[in-house]
């Protein structure tokens, strides 16, 4: 998780209008009108090129590790403890981005 924060800090993204990294994004969703889905940038994103390219990993990489910052925070503990394997955290991932009301509901 500490990664993905790292990532998140050289990652920068538009919400309506405001541009701010993503880390603040992430930070701050409660205060913003979330689109229909929430914004995580893609590996075609080119911070997210950049960053590929400077630290020698797949973008789609950078991405999910992005994306693991929308978990609820009892998944993010346990990807930090290890309890949680990464193709374990993406299938919570794409739970918490769909249409539930609660995301803690993906952990059920």
């Amino acid at each position: 998780m500490q990664e993905a924060w790292a990532f998140a800090e050289n990652v920068s993204v538009t919400v309506d209008g405001e541009e701010m990294t993503y880390s603040e994004y992430v930070r701050d969703l409660g205060q913003h009108v979330v689109p229909d889905k929430l914004q995580v940038p893609s590996r075609k994103h080119p911070d997210v090129k950049h960053l590929s390219e400077k630290l020698g990993k797949s973008g789609q990489s950078i991405h999910d590790h992005l994306s693991f910052l929308l978990l609820p925070d009892e998944a993010q503990e346990w990807i930090d403890e290890g309890d949680l394997t990464k193709r374990a955290a993406r299938m919570i991932v794409r739970k918490c981005r769909s249409n539930i009301d609660d995301p803690a509901d993906a952990l059920a």
